[in-house]
């Protein structure tokens, strides 16, 4: 990974290498599990293609005959809606 430089943010170290970059992901990881916003992600109701499409643990999207939801990592599982 190259440096990553930044001139215009105040208080900002000039470079960031990967230890800073290190720091930055840890924080931002802790961050996004305090915020729990897996657990209420509504997609944009575009159904995964595939089981293994790009998607984030705690995604749900569906269409007219199933509802999608990212169990782990681009893992996608479905199960089909019935009028009931």
């Amino acid at each position: 990974m190259g440096v990553i430089t930044s001139e215009r943010v105040p208080n900002a170290p000039r470079e960031y290498n990967q230890q800073h970059m290190n720091a930055l992901s840890r924080i931002l990881a802790f961050v996004l599990r305090k915020l729990d916003f897996d657990s209420y992600r509504l997609g944009d109701n575009t159904p995964p293609a595939t089981a293994g499409e790009v998607g984030l643990k705690g995604s749900v999207k569906y269409d007219d005959n199933y509802i999608y939801i990212c169990t782990d990592t681009d893992t996608w599982k479905r199960a089909t809606l019935t009028t009931w």
